[in-house]
């Protein structure tokens, strides 16, 4: 083995943004990976309140040029470990990785799959201890068509048809709970680039007075079974 760890680079969508997918795609959304599907990276790589400064604490573990681990995190905390199961011995120091170039104002801590019982027994054996925070995975099968009702006072569309920008940037910030005002005036040129995002897999309910009061936007490729 030729095991190496680099640091990602200072930049966003890059060669090793792609080799990353292409590690999510064969090793995340499942086993102990599963609440780490290759489009929440591409999330966090394209979000606009990323913080480009902290992206080479992004540790990419590889055996010789093929990406094996990542450790990562979301948004600045908390960070996660993910990593190909043929490679559990790599945990123990993905760990201190994690706990050296992740942490946040000395109160660094990991999301761990309570089923990983090896890497929570690493952890402790390290002085750490489980807190009450956590994180839920939830899936729905998209087999077969859904159906709903919107009562004919709302409607649905996609961002081809709509397209209202400010009407689509306040609806993300009112979602998730931001407080403020939002951002008015944007442009197109002004979001980052997201490769796989697909526009027609954009959509919005919208209310009787044109207000955005719900989105959905899908990350998916054919090469995969989920989104």
């Amino acid at each position: 083995m030729n095991m190496q760890v680099k640091h990602h680079p200072q930049e966003r969508i890059c060669s090793q943004f792609y080799e990353v997918i292409n590690f999510l795609k064969n090793h995340g959304a499942k086993g102990h990976n599963k609440n780490w599907h290759w489009g929440r990276w591409e999330w966090l790589l394209s979000h606009s309140y990323l913080d480009e400064a902290t992206l080479p604490s992004i540790g990419i573990f590889l055996d010789g040029d093929q990406i094996v681990g990542l450790c990562t995190h979301d948004m600045g905390k908390p960070a996660y470990i993910l990593l190909n199961p043929q490679y559990n011995h790599l945990k123990p120091r993905m760990v201190d990785y994690a706990f050296d170039n992740l942490s946040q104002k000395c109160s660094s801590y990991l999301f761990v799959d309570e089923e990983d019982e090896e890497l929570i027994s690493i952890i402790q054996s390290k002085g750490y201890v489980l807190t009450e925070k956590s994180e839920t995975t939830l899936v729905l099968d998209c087999q077969e068509k859904l159906t709903y009702n919107l009562d004919g006072k709302f409607s649905i569309t996609d961002y081809h048809k709509s397209k209202d920008i400010d009407k689509y940037v306040a609806v993300i910030h009112k979602g998730f709970g931001n407080e403020g005002e939002p951002a008015k005036g944007l442009t197109e040129a002004d979001f980052s680039e997201q490769p796989h995002q697909n526009p027609s897999l954009t959509v919005f309910i919208i209310a009787p007075s044109g207000e955005y009061v719900a989105h959905c936007g899908i990350l998916y490729t054919a090469d995969t079974d989920t989104c």
